[in-house]
């Protein structure tokens, strides 16, 4: 019997170190400006003993400062007993630079601990210090901790390249209990003197009465004064609004541009499965004289507002149903910055060169040359130079193997119908809420056909409807919305497909409009139209791998099958470190998903280390091979799963704490006397646990800022002094 209770126990903690891998919820603030140096606080689960933050891309580096883990009552009694002692001293004593960061550090963590946290993903907190360069490329990064257990999800990091606002992190939100809902607010107590206005940030409730400013409440602070243009970072408690003052001038068109969603997509515990900020903005006297709750169907709201009169205006933000704890995080950016809002063609053939069009706000121009050379096929992200060398957000454009063309109006009718020879991809747009595309085509009998939108896949606000109709303008097919699971971050599929057949020979018709009857120079798309081009997309999830070391793991990689593929695909690693292999592994055509077992030799590795998985079919004898894209199974609102695509697979190999002590009472026989518990060591206060020692310099920080920007992979390359601004852009999966 004591036999099997040890390997159960083993079992047991195997299995559960296992399933309990990092997990990181929250990261604030979420960016930091190139040439700074930030401190952040990251929040979540099954982090103990972080050894690293992890950024990637070029010129920038992090250090774990301070890991504090969730404390239950007894180790707070022990701190505050630890915090009398520690006062008791001497002043000569407490005046110790030592003493004195003890005190104060164990006095903020009594001051913000809560027994009951609203959320235990994000209980345990990480402060680390982050390092930008001056030449860091500006733009998104992936941040993940690496802990004692393995590799954390991603989440997204911001490099600007403006000046940054924003208040300390939010203590720990407690959780909300029905009838008692008021003891989840944070009231935080005026300070006195009251501070400058330079340096605090309000909170304030809303007042009922749209149109006119919040009033005041005991959740109040000052409101912060910011100097534009520059990027707000704060983060929503419940029932609170985050306020800021600035001047401004008359005819100025500001931007005010939030990003919540793009860096957290997704809440499990929440509806509508993200934050959903609300953005307003006041004149002098408190009317409103902007607002904005989205931007198109994206939950993050753009508004553009012209400043009517000189004078101070303030912006508002708050939850639209006013909820909010740690990880409503955001970033705001304010002033007259490039903003593209719409680019034609959205796409192109591999090898074309077009010249784009963009739509927008504050921009250098408006016609740019193409930027991409042997770009590959996939959904790449382009930027584009705004007013004093910024740059502005990112907007997708499709690489396609399929010849296209460009939409010729007028071709609104049967009668008006643009002739096309498939196949081919169509680069249009639906002009105004009365318009329909209509293209000819012609069908053999039996043949078949696939019509396929691009629009909602590459940020249009067009809601694609689709028909094909004989001669007579009988209906043949139609579509609608369609799910593609490889778009994990659509909610609404608003793109249409429509796989058939011609009945008879003769000419057909495909029409396409907007299934919302709107319109306009941003509801742009891309037509696919020709035969089925069977074709597959994987997914490898998790985006990260932890090994013991000479040992092996597993990842699950999904298939994702298009055009009716239902081919065999093997798996293997691409140009894999000679240390990591992958057993033999393939997905059959009646499978959408394997799991893989990957073994590495390593006994332990300093930093993760990137991986690659390929799949390679043959349909027709064409040989098809499609990257593993890595991915995280995200849950939105209690129910809906997504698979998120992250930049990197990564892998790390380590060697865990050993197994805990099996108890063999545990598996005694019934009849057996059970042994009495051991009693349990006094717990150490957490002050002293938590506490890490003085980390050593990164050994990767900048020590002075090179002459161009490294290379990232997929990256744009860096202009030469003195070169003409030029789009950049970089891959994205496809």
């Amino acid at each position: 019997m004591r036999k099997i209770g040890i390997i159960a126990a083993v079992v047991v903690y195997a299995a559960a170190v296992h399933a309990q891998s990092p997990y990181v919820g929250f990261v604030y603030p979420a960016g930091g400006r190139k040439g700074t140096t930030a401190r952040i606080q990251i929040g979540g689960q099954f982090v103990e003993g972080p050894r690293a933050v992890a950024i990637s891309g070029g010129g920038i580096s992090a250090r774990v400062v301070e890991y504090n883990k969730r404390m239950n009552p007894q180790e707070v009694q022990l701190l505050r007993e630890q915090l009398a002692e520690l006062r008791k001293l001497p002043p000569e004593r407490q005046a110790e630079p030592t003493i004195t960061n003890l005190i104060r550090r164990i006095t903020k963590l009594v001051d913000e601990w809560t027994d009951l946290p609203q959320c235990d993903s994000f209980a345990n907190l990480i402060v680390a210090e982050v390092a930008i360069a001056s030449n860091a490329p500006p733009g998104p990064r992936e941040l993940r901790v690496v802990s004692a257990r393995g590799i954390s999800n991603p989440l997204a990091f911001m490099v600007g390249e403006l000046p940054e606002y924003g208040a300390p992190p939010m203590p720990a939100v407690r959780r909300a209990i029905l009838g008692k809902e008021g003891e989840s607010l944070r009231r935080r107590p005026k300070a006195a003197p009251a501070p400058s206005p330079a340096d605090t940030m309000t909170m304030t409730m809303m007042a009922a009465g749209g149109g006119e400013a919040p009033t005041a409440s005991d959740l109040d602070d000052d409101e912060l004064a910011v100097t534009l243009p520059c990027v707000i970072n704060g983060q929503i408690g419940p029932g609170t609004v985050d306020r800021f003052r600035f001047e401004a001038r008359k005819g100025q068109r500001l931007v005010i541009a939030t990003q919540a969603r793009e860096l957290i997509p997704y809440i499990a515990d929440a509806v509508p499965g993200w934050f959903q900020p609300v953005v307003a903005v006041y004149d002098a006297a408190g009317r409103e004289v902007a607002y904005n709750d989205d931007f198109r169907f994206r939950p993050d709201p753009v508004l553009v507002f012209e400043v009517p009169a000189d004078g101070v205006y303030r912006i508002a933000i708050h939850d639209a149903i006013f909820r909010g704890r740690e990880d409503f995080v955001y970033r705001m950016t304010v002033g007259e910055v490039p903003f593209v809002a719409s680019i034609f063609p959205p796409g192109a053939a591999v090898g074309a060169r077009p010249d784009v069009e963009i739509g927008g706000w504050n921009l250098e121009r408006t016609r740019w040359e193409f930027p991409l050379r042997d770009a590959e096929p996939g959904i790449h992200y382009l930027d584009f130079p705004g007013r004093g060398g910024l740059r502005s957000n990112r907007v997708p454009f499709a690489i396609d193997e399929w010849p296209d063309v460009l939409e010729a109006e007028s071709n609104s009718s049967i009668a008006q119908a643009q002739a096309l020879q498939p196949p081919a991809v169509v680069n249009g747009r639906i002009d105004s809420a009365a318009d329909v595309d209509v293209f000819r085509v012609e069908g053999t009998a039996g043949g078949a056909f696939v019509v396929e939108t691009w629009a909602r896949r590459l940020d249009s606000p067009l809601d694609a409807f689709v028909k094909i109709t004989d001669a007579a303008g009988a209906a043949v097919a139609f579509g609608d919305d369609w799910e593609d699971l490889a778009s994990g971050l659509n909610t609404h599929h608003a793109d249409a497909y429509i796989a058939t057949a011609f009945p008879s020979n003769g000419v057909y018709f495909v029409h396409l409009r907007d299934a919302q009857h709107r319109g306009g120079p941003e509801f742009t798309y891309r037509l696919r139209l020709g035969p089925p081009r069977p074709d597959f997309a994987l997914r490898a999830e998790p985006s990260r791998l932890a090994f013991r070391g000479s040992s092996t793991a597993q990842i699950n990689v999904h298939v994702l099958r298009k055009d009716g593929f239902a081919g065999r695909i093997d798996l293997r690693l691409q140009d894999p470190p000679e240390e990591v292999s992958m057993q033999p592994a393939s997905i059959t055509g009646t499978q959408a998903m394997v799991r893989v077992t990957l073994r590495t030799t390593l006994t332990g590795t300093n930093e993760p280390v990137a991986l690659r998985i390929v799949g390679v079919a043959t349909n027709e004898g064409r040989v098809l091979v499609r990257p593993a894209i890595p991915a995280e199974d995200r849950m939105q609102a209690f129910f809906w799963r997504h698979l998120v695509p992250a930049p990197t697979l990564l892998a790390i190999v380590m060697n865990p704490p050993p197994p805990p002590k099996p108890v063999m009472t545990a598996f005694a026989a019934p009849a057996a006397p059970q042994a009495p518990v051991p009693t349990p060591p006094t717990p150490t206060a957490p002050a002293v646990t938590n506490a890490l020692p003085p980390p050593p310099p990164p050994t990767n920080a900048p020590s002075a800022a090179p002459a161009s920007p490294p290379a990232t992979a997929g990256g744009p390359a860096p202009s030469p002094a003195g070169a003409q601004p030029v789009p950049s852009a970089g891959p994205a999966p496809k």
